[in-house]
């Protein structure tokens, strides 16, 4: 799918994110909780960027309890099924010429039952839309999330359910970072390097790359500038606590949307890789997701 083709695809779809998290709109005047954890974002154009967030003990523990759940109401319809099948089954060898209908129905158990995994929940979708600004060319999001641990999982445009998506998925080599409550933390600015790469040979006449594979080596489809300390911000945000990410390297995910996957270009001081393995250069321990 062409880069544009992919951002009209997106300015049709429904975009909801599985965690409660609300976009700060365009007003004159916006109001700012206290209490809340925001994550912001800047970009040349429109663009979704995907996060997921770590889970709690107390998201594992209502995950847990609704996958249970469902796993008890698909073994009450298979108990129904398997009775029908050996209904259909005792009347066949009764009478070999009555004809048995479909299969038996498999059991369902905790190794075989089909459920969404964890993360769809943790899923907070920004953008393309509900931008909290625009100036100079640069489109801001802004959006309060619940505290926590976050992934990078790439700039993905999420459809209803979760079920459609379109993008890339950073799915072997990202960054995390922490959104804590009563700040806002400054991601910093999307660039696509393909794209950008793309448009300039366009006008230059040059040759388009067509993909990533084509850019100079270390550079993929997807990068992050890092937010600068004590960068200006917009004036509707007032005295307002903005803190730059503090990143740490991510291990693999899977790719869960079936979509293109690649890697987060390499962030000099933070993330690396050694062939396709995963360099964290910032010697953090593990954070903790209160």
């Amino acid at each position: 799918m062409s880069a544009r083709a992919i951002l009209v695809a997106a300015l049709l779809m429904v975009l909801p994110g599985a965690v409660s998290a609300q976009a700060v709109k365009d007003k004159p005047q916006v109001t700012l909780d206290a209490g809340t954890a925001y994550i912001m974002y800047t970009a040349k154009a429109p663009a979704a960027l995907e996060l997921i967030r770590e889970p709690t003990e107390a998201d594992v523990a209502a995950y847990n309890t609704r996958r249970k759940t469902a796993l008890d109401k698909a073994h009450g319809k298979y108990l129904r099924k398997i009775k029908d099948w050996q209904t259909q089954v005792a009347a066949h060898k009764a009478n070999p010429g009555l004809p048995l209908v479909g299969t038996e129905p498999i059991e369902p158990t905790e190794a075989n039952f089909s459920f969404p995994p964890i993360e769809f929940d943790m899923i907070v979708a920004m953008g393309p839309l509900n931008r909290f600004s625009k100036a100079d060319d640069m489109s801001v999001y802004l959006q309060a999330v619940p505290p926590g641990n976050y992934r990078v999982y790439g700039p993905i445009f999420v459809g209803v359910d979760n079920t459609v998506a379109a993008g890339v998925c950073m799915c072997m080599g990202t960054v995390q970072f922490r959104a804590e409550a009563g700040a806002i933390t400054n991601v910093g600015t999307l660039r696509f390097p393909l794209l950008d790469a793309i448009l300039a040979a366009k006008a230059s006449g040059g040759e388009k790359p067509k993909t990533a594979l084509d850019l100079p080596d270390g550079t993929t489809s997807f990068a992050i500038v890092p937010a600068a300390a004590g960068a200006a911000v917009d004036p509707r945000i007032g005295s307002y606590p903005v803190k730059p990410a503090l990143y740490r390297g991510a291990g693999k995910m899977p790719n869960w949307y079936g979509i293109e996957v690649d890697r987060l270009t390499a962030m000099p001081g933070v993330l690396a890789y050694d062939r396709d393995r995963i360099v964290d250069l910032t010697g953090a321990p593990p954070a903790t997701n209160h």
